[in-house]
């Protein structure tokens, strides 16, 4: 992604802003994911609590892709607070290299932006499951020697969000961090247009465009970890 330049096509699904806004508690707003979005977008630190300027900034476009209505926006890091209800603990959910925009009202969710950091994002409604299981409609987040830390998806008319809050400072300074939880990565630059994630994907399928009999995955950050971040 090259600054200034690069157009990030981050906000094509309009109508996830629209419901976004939503509070379900007090002080508790939904995280919403729009799998068109080609970053994570975090609005201003009203919603999320904003650590870090990469000083990276990025042109965002509308959903028809105009550029009249184009605005430049700051990429950062930006953290949400989620409870677990089976464990109780807090976790800090950082997001890196998100896009700072002021015209949504909640945290849209790149879900490939957080699979290429290894986290497993499972996109299917329980509901709509012949066989549901836990693993549905839930992120798993791996840890090292530990059980994965799960966030439980609900759905809001047919949008899927889980609900956080944003910490306070204090809050977050005071915090164990082994709570923190890095939803994306932070020193691998995260590209959307990269031509890699389209050839591994097509390295995957024979000429009928089904699965081979035999190959080879290859976690599409390590291609890309070459080009980090300064």
């Amino acid at each position: 992604m090259q600054a200034e330049s690069s157009q990030c096509n981050a906000l094509q699904t309009a109508r996830i802003g629209g419901v976004a806004g939503t509070k379900i508690e007090q002080e508790t707003m939904i995280e919403f994911f729009d799998s068109h979005a080609d970053d994570t977008c975090v609005v201003s630190s009203d919603l999320c609590l904003i650590t870090q300027d990469i000083e990276r900034p990025v042109q965002v476009f509308a959903w028809d892709g105009t550029t009249k209505k184009g605005s430049t926006n700051k990429t950062v890091s930006a953290i949400v607070a989620y409870h677990q209800p089976t464990t109780g603990i807090t976790h800090y959910l950082i997001f890196h290299q998100a896009i700072c925009v002021d015209k949504v009202d909640a945290v849209l969710i790149c879900p490939n932006q957080l699979r290429n950091k290894g986290l497993k994002v499972n996109d299917e409604p329980t509901s709509m499951v012949d066989s549901p299981t836990n693993r549905h409609h839930c992120i798993a987040i791996p840890r090292m020697d530990e059980e994965p830390v799960k966030i439980t998806r609900m759905l809001k008319g047919v949008n899927s969000y889980f609900p956080a809050r944003r910490p306070t400072h204090r809050e977050y300074e005071e915090a164990n961090k082994e709570n923190d939880v890095d939803m994306t990565h932070e020193h691998v630059e995260w590209d959307p247009s990269d031509d890699c994630f389209e050839d591994q994907e097509r390295a995957m399928l024979n000429h009928n465009y089904d699965l081979k009999e035999h190959y080879e995955t290859r976690n599409v950050s390590l291609v890309q970890a070459e080009t980090t971040l300064t």
